[in-house]
């Protein structure tokens, strides 16, 4: 609707009143507008944030996984090719199991209402497995994003971080998402990761923290470090709090549309930069 010519209320009533014989047409062209804006509105509520219906994907997740601690991880092989088909009262889950290296698919339906932020789920009697077994899920929407949260038997604690298909999340902040080391540099020292050898690093982002990982050769042996924040952005300037309380600020810049990240810290030895690429 917007860029149409603005033709002032005054002008549409002298025009009317002028053809008289014309009212009744203004009159239903009124309505057949609203009511188009109606139908559009609804198709957009739909297909928008608000609507739980359609296929949702596993864009990264957090847990305690062999006991190492919850971090922020992205989607594997596996878990990318899981979706939680939402329609109606009914859930469809297609779970692709990793553990044994085999993406084995693991199917079950269930039954659900949503209340309070909780989805209370009983499984289907046409699912292949576990018909009748009640469990929940608390659920909510940030923005476009669906956030599932709840005890996992395996890995504790568990949070899925869900993305829907034909959604666009262009709107997120750029630092959202899985980005892989591909160098770095202290003082005039340039170092490519390689794979086989110890240097290597990834951040892992979303809206609720971020993970960094980064392993480094130091006297002789390989150190591995993994770090927990949540974060903000104000105006372009990122800071955050580590899981020991620790308050940072991320120097930090985009290049190539957002495609690659730059993070620098003055470190005894000078400066270090580091180097990300975007997977995902």
């Amino acid at each position: 609707m917007e860029g149409n010519k603005q033709i002032s209320i005054f002008e549409r009533i002298n025009y009317v009143s002028k053809n008289g014989n014309l009212m009744k047409k203004f009159i239903y062209l009124a309505f057949a507008v609203l009511a188009l804006l109606v139908s559009s509105c609804s198709k957009d509520d739909n297909e928008g944030s608000t609507s739980l219906d359609g296929d949702w994907y596993i864009y990264v997740g957090n847990n305690n996984s062999s006991n190492k601690g919850y971090r922020w991880f992205p989607s594997n092989q596996c878990s990318q090719k899981s979706v939680w088909r939402i329609s109606g009262n009914r859930i469809h889950y297609d779970w692709y199991d990793g553990r044994d290296g085999t993406c084995k698919l693991k199917s079950i339906y269930y039954e659900y209402t949503a209340n309070n932020g909780v989805f209370d789920m009983v499984v289907a009697a046409d699912s292949p497995t576990d018909r009748g077994k009640r469990t929940s899920i608390n659920y909510r929407m940030i923005g476009k994003e669906l956030i599932f949260s709840w005890k996992n038997g395996l890995y504790g604690d568990e949070i899925q971080v869900l993305h829907k298909k034909g959604v666009d999340y262009s709107y997120l902040d750029p630092l959202v998402g899985y980005w892989q080391l591909t160098k770095a540099s202290v003082g005039k020292t340039v170092v490519q990761v390689k794979p086989g050898e110890c240097l290597s690093g990834s951040v892992v982002a979303s809206v609720l923290g971020l993970t960094i990982y980064l392993d480094y050769p130091e006297n002789g042996r390989c150190v591995k470090t993994t770090t927990n924040f949540t974060w903000k952005n104000e105006g372009g300037r990122y800071s955050g709090v580590s899981d020991s309380g620790e308050h940072v600020t991320f120097d930090m810049n985009f290049e190539n549309n957002n495609q690659r990240l730059i993070y620098r810290e003055n470190t005894q030895n000078g400066l270090m930069t580091l180097y990300f690429n975007k997977v995902r």
